[in-house]
Protein backbone atom coordinates (compact mmCIF):
# COMPACT_ATOMS: atom_id res chain seq x y z
CA UNK A 1 0.00 0.00 0.00
CA UNK A 2 1.69 3.22 -1.20
CA UNK A 3 1.23 6.50 0.63
CA UNK A 4 0.49 9.81 -1.07
CA UNK A 5 0.71 12.15 1.93
CA UNK A 6 3.67 14.28 0.84
CA UNK A 7 4.61 14.85 -2.81
CA UNK A 8 7.80 16.89 -3.23
CA UNK A 9 8.26 19.13 -6.26
CA UNK A 10 11.85 19.48 -7.51
CA UNK A 11 12.70 21.86 -10.39
CA UNK A 12 13.82 19.65 -13.25
CA UNK A 13 16.53 21.96 -14.52
CA UNK A 14 18.39 22.19 -11.20
CA UNK A 15 20.88 19.31 -10.88
CA UNK A 16 21.99 20.19 -7.34
CA UNK A 17 18.40 20.48 -6.13
CA UNK A 18 17.55 17.08 -7.63
CA UNK A 19 20.58 15.55 -5.93
CA UNK A 20 19.80 17.22 -2.60
CA UNK A 21 16.11 16.29 -2.78
CA UNK A 22 17.03 12.63 -3.15
CA UNK A 23 18.39 12.69 0.43
CA UNK A 24 14.93 13.50 1.80
CA UNK A 25 12.05 11.04 2.01
CA UNK A 26 8.66 12.33 0.90
CA UNK A 27 6.10 9.70 -0.03
CA UNK A 28 6.38 10.73 -3.69
CA UNK A 29 9.06 12.55 -5.68
CA UNK A 30 7.76 14.93 -8.36
CA UNK A 31 10.64 16.07 -10.62
CA UNK A 32 9.00 19.00 -12.37
CA UNK A 33 9.28 19.85 -16.07
CA UNK A 34 6.33 22.25 -16.09
CA UNK A 35 5.69 25.33 -13.91
CA UNK A 36 9.06 25.44 -12.11
CA UNK A 37 11.02 25.47 -15.40
CA UNK A 38 11.08 28.48 -17.74
CA UNK A 39 10.26 27.93 -21.40
CA UNK A 40 13.92 28.42 -22.40
CA UNK A 41 15.06 25.55 -20.17
CA UNK A 42 12.41 22.91 -20.91
CA UNK A 43 14.61 20.73 -23.15
CA UNK A 44 17.55 20.88 -20.73
CA UNK A 45 15.26 19.98 -17.82
CA UNK A 46 13.97 16.91 -19.64
CA UNK A 47 17.52 15.65 -20.16
CA UNK A 48 18.61 16.47 -16.61
CA UNK A 49 15.64 14.68 -15.03
CA UNK A 50 16.11 11.67 -17.31
CA UNK A 51 19.76 11.37 -16.26
CA UNK A 52 19.06 11.78 -12.54
CA UNK A 53 15.97 9.60 -12.02
CA UNK A 54 18.18 6.80 -10.69
CA UNK A 55 18.73 8.91 -7.55
CA UNK A 56 15.08 8.58 -6.64
CA UNK A 57 14.58 4.99 -7.78
CA UNK A 58 16.98 3.78 -5.07
CA UNK A 59 14.85 5.37 -2.33
CA UNK A 60 11.94 2.94 -2.56
CA UNK A 61 9.56 5.90 -2.93
CA UNK A 62 7.26 6.56 -5.86
CA UNK A 63 8.69 8.69 -8.68
CA UNK A 64 6.02 10.54 -10.68
CA UNK A 65 7.44 13.42 -12.77
CA UNK A 66 5.17 16.29 -13.77
CA UNK A 67 5.44 16.72 -17.54
CA UNK A 68 4.35 19.60 -19.74
CA UNK A 69 0.73 19.85 -20.83
CA UNK A 70 -0.71 18.58 -24.10
CA UNK A 71 -1.15 22.12 -25.40
CA UNK A 72 2.54 22.93 -24.80
CA UNK A 73 3.67 20.68 -27.67
CA UNK A 74 6.30 19.13 -25.35
CA UNK A 75 4.20 16.42 -23.76
CA UNK A 76 5.00 13.45 -25.99
CA UNK A 77 8.74 14.13 -26.00
CA UNK A 78 8.66 14.33 -22.20
CA UNK A 79 6.91 10.95 -22.02
CA UNK A 80 9.23 9.21 -24.48
CA UNK A 81 12.29 10.51 -22.63
CA UNK A 82 11.19 9.53 -19.11
CA UNK A 83 9.08 6.41 -19.35
CA UNK A 84 12.00 4.10 -20.13
CA UNK A 85 13.83 5.20 -16.95
CA UNK A 86 11.62 3.27 -14.53
CA UNK A 87 9.21 5.94 -13.39
CA UNK A 88 6.02 4.94 -11.55
CA UNK A 89 3.74 7.42 -13.25
CA UNK A 90 3.11 10.78 -14.84
CA UNK A 91 1.56 13.94 -13.41
CA UNK A 92 0.17 16.39 -15.95
CA UNK A 93 -1.66 19.70 -15.73
CA UNK A 94 -4.24 21.71 -17.64
CA UNK A 95 -6.67 18.81 -18.07
CA UNK A 96 -10.13 20.00 -19.09
CA UNK A 97 -11.96 17.06 -20.70
CA UNK A 98 -12.04 13.24 -20.73
CA UNK A 99 -10.64 13.44 -24.27
CA UNK A 100 -7.44 14.99 -22.86
CA UNK A 101 -6.97 11.96 -20.61
CA UNK A 102 -7.69 9.54 -23.44
CA UNK A 103 -5.01 11.18 -25.59
CA UNK A 104 -2.51 10.98 -22.73
CA UNK A 105 -3.42 7.34 -22.08
CA UNK A 106 -2.83 6.44 -25.74
CA UNK A 107 0.55 8.17 -25.72
CA UNK A 108 1.70 6.41 -22.54
CA UNK A 109 0.56 3.06 -23.94
CA UNK A 110 2.52 3.70 -27.15
CA UNK A 111 5.78 4.13 -25.26
CA UNK A 112 5.09 1.34 -22.77
CA UNK A 113 4.89 -1.00 -25.76
CA UNK A 114 7.99 0.53 -27.39
CA UNK A 115 10.12 0.07 -24.27
CA UNK A 116 8.63 -3.31 -23.23
CA UNK A 117 6.99 -1.90 -20.11
CA UNK A 118 3.90 -3.65 -18.76
CA UNK A 119 0.86 -2.07 -20.39
CA UNK A 120 -1.15 0.00 -17.94
CA UNK A 121 1.54 -0.02 -15.23
CA UNK A 122 2.33 3.71 -15.55
CA UNK A 123 -0.10 5.54 -13.29
CA UNK A 124 -1.51 8.99 -13.92
CA UNK A 125 -2.17 12.03 -11.71
CA UNK A 126 -4.07 14.75 -13.63
CA UNK A 127 -4.26 18.31 -12.35
CA UNK A 128 -7.81 19.65 -12.13
CA UNK A 129 -7.34 23.41 -12.25
CA UNK A 130 -10.03 25.17 -14.28
CA UNK A 131 -13.76 25.76 -14.01
CA UNK A 132 -14.52 23.32 -16.82
CA UNK A 133 -12.24 20.68 -15.30
CA UNK A 134 -13.99 20.94 -11.93
CA UNK A 135 -17.44 20.57 -13.50
CA UNK A 136 -16.19 17.67 -15.66
CA UNK A 137 -14.06 16.09 -12.93
CA UNK A 138 -16.17 12.94 -12.51
CA UNK A 139 -16.05 12.15 -16.23
CA UNK A 140 -12.36 13.06 -16.43
CA UNK A 141 -11.42 10.76 -13.54
CA UNK A 142 -13.50 7.91 -15.02
CA UNK A 143 -11.78 8.11 -18.41
CA UNK A 144 -8.67 6.03 -17.60
CA UNK A 145 -7.86 3.17 -15.25
CA UNK A 146 -4.39 4.64 -14.90
CA UNK A 147 -5.66 7.47 -12.69
CA UNK A 148 -4.82 6.85 -9.03
CA UNK A 149 -5.08 10.42 -7.77
CA UNK A 150 -6.36 13.85 -8.77
CA UNK A 151 -4.50 17.07 -7.90
CA UNK A 152 -6.26 20.36 -7.29
CA UNK A 153 -4.48 23.42 -8.72
CA UNK A 154 -5.63 26.51 -6.84
CA UNK A 155 -3.48 29.10 -8.62
CA UNK A 156 -4.53 28.13 -12.15
CA UNK A 157 -8.13 27.74 -11.00
CA UNK A 158 -8.36 31.28 -9.62
CA UNK A 159 -6.63 32.60 -12.73
CA UNK A 160 -9.17 30.80 -14.91
CA UNK A 161 -12.01 32.20 -12.81
CA UNK A 162 -10.59 35.72 -12.85
CA UNK A 163 -10.70 35.98 -9.05
CA UNK A 164 -8.18 36.96 -6.40
CA UNK A 165 -6.24 34.23 -4.59
CA UNK A 166 -6.99 34.63 -0.86
CA UNK A 167 -5.00 33.42 2.13
CA UNK A 168 -8.01 31.75 3.80
CA UNK A 169 -8.96 29.70 0.68
CA UNK A 170 -12.61 30.77 0.82
CA UNK A 171 -12.61 31.51 -2.92
CA UNK A 172 -11.61 27.91 -3.79
CA UNK A 173 -13.59 26.02 -1.14
CA UNK A 174 -16.46 24.96 -3.42
CA UNK A 175 -14.07 23.70 -6.10
CA UNK A 176 -12.00 21.76 -3.56
CA UNK A 177 -15.10 20.15 -2.07
CA UNK A 178 -16.42 19.25 -5.53
CA UNK A 179 -13.18 17.53 -6.58
CA UNK A 180 -12.89 15.68 -3.27
CA UNK A 181 -16.40 14.23 -3.66
CA UNK A 182 -15.80 13.27 -7.30
CA UNK A 183 -12.55 11.52 -6.40
CA UNK A 184 -14.04 9.67 -3.43
CA UNK A 185 -16.96 8.40 -5.51
CA UNK A 186 -14.43 6.75 -7.84
CA UNK A 187 -12.06 5.54 -5.10
CA UNK A 188 -9.37 7.94 -6.30
CA UNK A 189 -7.07 9.91 -3.99
CA UNK A 190 -7.62 13.68 -3.79
CA UNK A 191 -4.38 15.70 -3.49
CA UNK A 192 -4.17 19.28 -2.29
CA UNK A 193 -2.34 22.18 -3.93
CA UNK A 194 0.99 23.38 -2.44
CA UNK A 195 1.24 25.83 0.46
CA UNK A 196 3.72 28.41 -0.78
CA UNK A 197 4.72 30.09 2.50
CA UNK A 198 7.19 27.31 3.31
CA UNK A 199 8.58 29.11 6.38
CA UNK A 200 5.14 29.19 8.05
CA UNK A 201 4.93 25.67 9.48
CA UNK A 202 1.87 26.42 11.64
CA UNK A 203 0.01 27.83 8.66
CA UNK A 204 0.95 24.75 6.63
CA UNK A 205 -0.37 22.39 9.30
CA UNK A 206 -3.62 24.33 9.65
CA UNK A 207 -4.09 24.40 5.88
CA UNK A 208 -3.33 20.68 5.58
CA UNK A 209 -5.72 19.64 8.34
CA UNK A 210 -8.53 21.69 6.78
CA UNK A 211 -7.96 19.83 3.51
CA UNK A 212 -7.81 16.48 5.28
CA UNK A 213 -11.13 17.25 6.94
CA UNK A 214 -12.85 17.56 3.55
CA UNK A 215 -11.38 14.35 2.16
CA UNK A 216 -7.92 15.15 0.82
CA UNK A 217 -5.30 12.48 1.50
CA UNK A 218 -2.08 14.33 0.71
CA UNK A 219 -0.46 17.60 -0.30
CA UNK A 220 2.28 18.78 -2.65
CA UNK A 221 5.39 20.29 -1.05
CA UNK A 222 7.61 22.93 -2.63
CA UNK A 223 10.40 22.62 -0.03
CA UNK A 224 11.82 19.66 1.95
CA UNK A 225 11.11 21.60 5.16
CA UNK A 226 7.40 20.96 4.57
CA UNK A 227 7.59 17.16 4.38
CA UNK A 228 7.37 16.33 8.09
CA UNK A 229 4.46 18.71 8.75
CA UNK A 230 2.51 17.38 5.76
CA UNK A 231 3.12 13.74 6.69
CA UNK A 232 2.05 14.41 10.26
CA UNK A 233 -1.09 16.28 9.17
CA UNK A 234 -2.25 13.54 6.80
CA UNK A 235 -1.37 10.62 9.08
CA UNK A 236 -4.04 9.00 11.29
CA UNK A 237 -4.69 10.74 14.60
CA UNK A 238 -4.75 8.93 17.94
CA UNK A 239 -8.55 8.83 17.78
CA UNK A 240 -8.53 7.43 14.24
CA UNK A 241 -6.03 4.73 15.21
CA UNK A 242 -8.03 3.69 18.25
CA UNK A 243 -11.20 3.10 16.22
CA UNK A 244 -9.47 1.45 13.25
CA UNK A 245 -10.62 -2.06 12.41
CA UNK A 246 -7.54 -3.10 10.48
CA UNK A 247 -3.78 -2.80 11.06
CA UNK A 248 -1.40 -2.71 8.08
CA UNK A 249 2.25 -3.53 8.81
CA UNK A 250 4.69 -2.27 6.15
CA UNK A 251 8.19 -3.71 6.21
CA UNK A 252 11.27 -2.57 4.26
CA UNK A 253 14.52 -4.52 3.94
CA UNK A 254 17.76 -4.25 1.93
CA UNK A 255 17.46 -5.73 -1.56
CA UNK A 256 20.43 -8.04 -0.86
CA UNK A 257 18.48 -9.92 1.83
CA UNK A 258 16.56 -12.90 0.47
CA UNK A 259 13.88 -15.18 1.93
CA UNK A 260 13.37 -13.20 5.13
CA UNK A 261 10.21 -13.40 7.24
CA UNK A 262 8.36 -10.97 9.47
CA UNK A 263 6.92 -12.69 12.54
CA UNK A 264 4.43 -10.93 14.82
CA UNK A 265 4.69 -12.57 18.21
CA UNK A 266 2.07 -10.52 20.01
CA UNK A 267 -0.52 -7.82 19.38
CA UNK A 268 -1.33 -5.72 22.44
CA UNK A 269 -4.64 -3.86 22.41
CA UNK A 270 -3.61 -0.88 24.46
CA UNK A 271 -2.27 2.64 24.13
CA UNK A 272 -0.04 4.81 26.28
CA UNK A 273 0.31 8.41 25.20
CA UNK A 274 3.92 9.42 25.85
CA UNK A 275 3.09 13.09 25.29
CA UNK A 276 0.52 13.20 28.08
CA UNK A 277 2.45 10.81 30.32
CA UNK A 278 5.58 12.95 30.18
CA UNK A 279 4.47 16.40 28.93
CA UNK A 280 7.81 18.22 28.66
CA UNK A 281 7.58 21.63 27.02
CA UNK A 282 10.01 23.22 24.58
CA UNK A 283 13.35 24.17 26.24
CA UNK A 284 12.56 22.07 29.33
CA UNK A 285 14.77 19.23 28.11
CA UNK A 286 17.45 17.77 30.31
CA UNK A 287 20.78 16.31 29.19
CA UNK A 288 19.10 12.97 28.37
CA UNK A 289 15.85 14.42 27.07
CA UNK A 290 16.30 16.31 23.79
CA UNK A 291 13.86 17.81 21.29
CA UNK A 292 14.67 17.18 17.62
CA UNK A 293 11.60 18.42 15.71
CA UNK A 294 12.21 22.16 15.91
CA UNK A 295 13.29 25.04 13.62
CA UNK A 296 16.95 24.46 14.51
CA UNK A 297 16.69 20.97 13.04
CA UNK A 298 15.69 22.01 9.51
CA UNK A 299 19.13 21.17 8.09
CA UNK A 300 19.21 17.72 9.67
CA UNK A 301 16.05 16.05 8.32
CA UNK A 302 17.66 12.66 7.67
CA UNK A 303 19.77 12.59 10.83
CA UNK A 304 16.96 13.52 13.21
CA UNK A 305 14.79 10.65 11.99
CA UNK A 306 17.20 8.33 13.84
CA UNK A 307 16.62 10.03 17.20
CA UNK A 308 14.07 8.63 19.66
CA UNK A 309 12.78 9.20 23.14
CA UNK A 310 12.68 5.99 25.13
CA UNK A 311 10.63 5.17 28.22
CA UNK A 312 12.67 2.87 30.46
CA UNK A 313 11.91 1.79 34.00
CA UNK A 314 9.50 4.64 34.59
CA UNK A 315 11.99 7.27 33.37
CA UNK A 316 12.76 8.98 30.10
CA UNK A 317 15.93 9.04 27.98
CA UNK A 318 16.94 9.72 24.40
CA UNK A 319 19.21 7.97 21.94
CA UNK A 320 19.72 7.32 18.26
CA UNK A 321 20.00 4.56 15.70
CA UNK A 322 23.57 3.83 14.54
CA UNK A 323 25.02 1.54 11.90
CA UNK A 324 27.73 -1.06 12.49
CA UNK A 325 31.11 -1.42 10.75
CA UNK A 326 29.64 -3.94 8.32
CA UNK A 327 27.19 -1.27 7.10
CA UNK A 328 24.52 -3.97 6.80
CA UNK A 329 21.60 -2.02 8.24
CA UNK A 330 21.42 -3.87 11.58
CA UNK A 331 19.44 -1.50 13.84
CA UNK A 332 21.64 -0.70 16.85
CA UNK A 333 20.35 1.94 19.28
CA UNK A 334 22.89 4.09 21.13
CA UNK A 335 21.91 5.66 24.46
CA UNK A 336 23.41 6.47 27.85
CA UNK A 337 24.54 3.54 29.98
CA UNK A 338 22.17 4.41 32.82
CA UNK A 339 19.24 4.22 30.35
CA UNK A 340 19.75 0.49 29.76
CA UNK A 341 16.40 -1.20 30.55
CA UNK A 342 17.98 -4.65 30.79
CA UNK A 343 15.48 -6.00 28.28
CA UNK A 344 14.33 -4.19 25.15
CA UNK A 345 10.86 -5.68 25.65
CA UNK A 346 10.51 -3.28 28.58
CA UNK A 347 11.32 -0.13 26.57
CA UNK A 348 9.04 2.14 24.54
CA UNK A 349 10.65 3.99 21.60
CA UNK A 350 9.11 7.13 20.10
CA UNK A 351 10.76 8.57 16.99
CA UNK A 352 10.19 12.06 15.53
CA UNK A 353 9.27 13.44 18.95
CA UNK A 354 7.71 16.89 18.96
CA UNK A 355 7.30 18.78 22.24
CA UNK A 356 3.64 19.60 23.01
Amino acid sequence: MKLFRSLLFIPGNQVKMLQKASTFLPDVYIPDLEDSVSINHKIDARQIVSENLILFRNSGRLVIPRVNSIESGLFESDISSLISKGIDGISIGKINTPEDIMEIDRCITKYEMEFNIEKGSTVLIPWIESASAIINSTEILKSSKRIVAAAFGAEDFTHDMGIERLSDDTEIQFAKNYLSVSAKALNIIALDNPYFDFKNSLGLIENSIKSKNIGYKGKFAIHPAQIDAINKSFSPTKHEIERAEEIIVEYYEPSAILNSRLLIGMVVHGYRDINNWYPKKVNESGSCNLDVICPDGILWYNEKRSVARIVVGGGLCTGGLVNNTLQDGTPYFLTANHCNPGSMSNAIFKFNYDSP
